[in-house]
């Protein structure tokens, strides 16, 4: 009888791996001791169609992540037990690679976020966050996930080990800037940008750091005005080819003729409006146009490039 139930239980086990990965619907796990902290937190995912599973130490964590397949895991770096939500990161990444961590932490030095990117992590939340970012960070993930089904991904791993490396030795905001736009026109093969910074007291942008024909434009746009001031007020990237009219809130602008292809994202971290970054393609150098899928990577990249900049903000880099 006892061997019946052994059976039993080695048979659910392999009923629960045969049908991992099958459910419409995302998991995600939280790992984190503050369960107060992520009461609201779970209602918000679920309500958003999500199934949440909590764990309040590592040890617990890795005990459900043998039993369900995670699409994400929200980790706190500091929490009691055996061993740390850093350590908890790397065994998710050596065992279960298929769940995206997202460090969720108090910790704002850049050392101990550079550590974390480096282990694997997909993104690093500070707290107290906004829920916003979390939905963000489960929404690219998951986009990010279908995209790896189709396609090598090039923007992740030493990519972003090298945009932080690059930010840890810069020693102004300016040349942090240049190191940022260079990585993400050369990755996403874009003949020029712009980085404009958000100016509070003028509530407008400022182009701080800009390659080709960008140079030229027009130094400061206020915050709503024309292309790039819309996307950082409304906090939503874009895409743009070579007309204006399929987007009835730039019916008034015109686009430069030698570009045929734009990208445009905000720069948010922390629930603070930091700028936006723009990649043009031009039209005398090539006719392939950036895609819906280039705009998610510009977005994954905009990610890390916020949080560099929001640290550096904080003083952390001096």
């Amino acid at each position: 009888r006892r061997d019946c139930f052994a059976l039993a239980r080695n048979d659910l086990k392999l009923l629960k791996r045969h049908v991992k990965g099958f459910t419409s619907m995302e998991n995600i796990l939280v790992v984190d001791d503050e369960t107060e902290l992520w009461k609201i937190c779970q209602s918000t995912l679920e309500n958003n169609g999500y199934m949440v599973h909590a764990a309040s130490t590592a040890d617990h964590a890795v005990e459900l992540l043998e039993d369900v397949s995670f699409d994400v895991a929200f980790v706190d770096l500091r929490m009691p037990g055996r061993i740390d939500g850093l350590d908890l990161l790397k065994t998710v990444r050596e065992r279960f690679s298929r769940t995206d961590v997202i460090i969720v932490t108090a910790d704002e030095t850049i050392e101990t976020a550079v550590e974390c990117l480096k282990a694997g992590a997909f993104d690093y939340i500070l707290k107290p966050f906004h829920l916003s970012e979390l939905l963000d960070g489960v929404r690219i993930s998951r986009a990010l996930r279908e995209l790896r089904k189709r396609q090598p991904v090039s923007m992740e791993g030493e990519y972003f080990e090298r945009l932080f490396d690059s930010a840890m030795q810069k020693n102004s905001r300016k040349e942090l800037l240049k190191a940022i736009l260079e990585m993400a026109v050369k990755t996403l093969h874009a003949d020029e940008g712009s980085i404009h910074l958000y100016v509070p007291e003028r509530n407008s942008l400022r182009m701080i750091s800009s390659t080709g024909s960008e140079v030229e434009k027009e130094n400061e746009v206020k915050l709503g005005e024309r292309i790039v001031g819309w996307v950082a007020k409304n906090r939503q990237p874009m895409i743009i080819q070579d007309k204006l009219h399929e987007h009835d809130q730039f019916k008034q602008l015109s686009i430069r003729n030698e570009i045929a292809s734009s990208m445009i994202v905000p720069l948010v971290k922390h629930n603070l409006l930091l700028g936006a970054l723009c990649l043009n393609r031009m039209a005398s150098k090539t006719n392939i146009k950036f895609t819906d899928d280039d705009l998610l990577l510009l977005r994954h990249f905009a990610i890390h490039s916020s949080l560099a900049l929001f640290l550096q903000h904080r003083g952390s880099f001096f």
